[in-house]
């Protein structure tokens, strides 16, 4: 029998996501153990949600912009049916699933847009300064860093598009 995790006083455990992943499948934890470890997350008050594998995929994929996406629609996103976990438990703002600081001193983030919203910044000698207060996707880093240097980019050769707000980015139109 699996033992399922348990919470202590001093931690939730070493991940954000618990994965009973296939043990439920191979009879090796009980849907009733999985439903007790389910309520027992989402009594503790340093739980913001928690959501079951059905719950999830029953949620459609958001095709909106991820900054009016609800916690669930988050949790959607990164759901994988048959490799992700039998529920998701989604910390409260703030609140880290590091015990042991001696070890570990970070995660793989969160739900939470201070984890998700991460800074870039494009910089070269002579560039003068802006701030773009918006979302981007990943893939608009290449062809805006080709547009600063003056590498030309065949059309739809590659995913994403020149930031145009970046200072010194000629991006093509």
């Amino acid at each position: 029998m699996t033992r399922l995790h348990a919470f202590t006083d001093d931690a939730l455990g070493d991940h954000d996501a618990v994965a009973l992943a296939g043990e439920l499948r191979r009879g090796s934890v009980s849907v009733a153990e999985v439903r007790a470890a389910v309520a027992a997350y989402r009594a503790d008050p340093r739980v913001e949600a928690v959501f079951t594998a059905s719950e999830i995929a029953r949620t459609p994929v958001a095709t909106t912009s991820p900054e009016t996406w609800t916690l669930l629609q988050r949790v959607r996103a990164n759901y994988y049916q048959g490799r992700s976990g039998d529920f998701y438990v989604l910390l409260k703002r703030d609140i880290t699933p590091v015990a042991n600081t001696t070890r570990y001193i970070a995660t793989h983030g969160s739900a939470w847009d201070y984890d998700r919203r991460v800074p870039i910044l494009f910089w070269r000698p002579g560039t003068r300064g802006a701030a773009v207060e918006r979302a981007e996707d990943t893939v608009n880093i290449m062809p805006t860093l080709a547009a600063m240097i003056g590498l030309e980019v065949q059309p739809g050769s590659i995913d994403g598009h020149c930031i145009v707000d970046v200072p010194q980015a000629s991006c093509p139109r």
